[in-house]
Formats: structure tokens, sequence, C-alpha cells
């Protein structure tokens, strides 16, 4: 796709080509305003450019950040699975808990 100075250079182009041929007065007055408007047109479109290429010149580059390589650390103190518990305790049931009845 063409730049819009591009197109607006192609129409210049066209227009004088059209005021060679023309031969009516008014007709001429019309493409002779138009083709001031599209020179200053280009002229504020370069003028731009120009401007943008210079701050992007004097930007001074972004800060390089290091990437963060430590993460940090959680305590997980509640799993997804619960143990069951003892239904007369309430108590979770694990080996060292287990009663049982046994007569010595």
């Amino acid at each position: 796709m063409a730049s819009a100075v591009e197109e607006l250079q192609k129409d210049l182009e066209e227009v004088k080509a059209l005021l060679e041929k023309t031969t009516r007065k008014r007709v001429r007055d019309a493409l002779t305003s138009e083709k001031s408007k599209i020179e200053t047109e280009i002229k504020n479109k370069m003028q731009q450019k120009s401007q943008r290429k210079a701050e992007l010149d004097n930007e001074k580059p972004a800060a390089v950040v290091a990437p963060i390589t430590t993460g940090y650390t959680v305590k997980i103190s509640n799993y997804g699975m619960t143990r069951p518990l003892h239904p007369a305790l309430s108590v979770p049931l694990t080996n060292s808990s287990v009663v049982t009845n046994q007569q010595t």
C-alpha cells in the first residue's frame, strides 16, 4: 500500500496534467486552487514525518529490566483432600489415634 505522501504526489501529477489540457478559465482556476492545496498538504505531511523521526531519534532507549528469576514461597496449609474424621472424637483419624479394644 502506498503511503499518503506518495498518493498526494500522484494526485498532484494528475492535476498538473489536467491543467495543461484545460482551456476554460473557470476550470483552470479550480485546478490551480486544488494544486496549491495538494502542495500544502504534501509539505505538511513531510514536516510531520521529519518531526516524528526527530522525536524518535531523541528518545532514550527504554531501560532493560532483568526478568525475575526467583518466585515467592507459600506454605500450603489447606489441602484439597481432607482425612476422614473419627465420628466419636471429631479429630483426624491417624495410626497413633486408633483406639482398639484389647484386653490384657
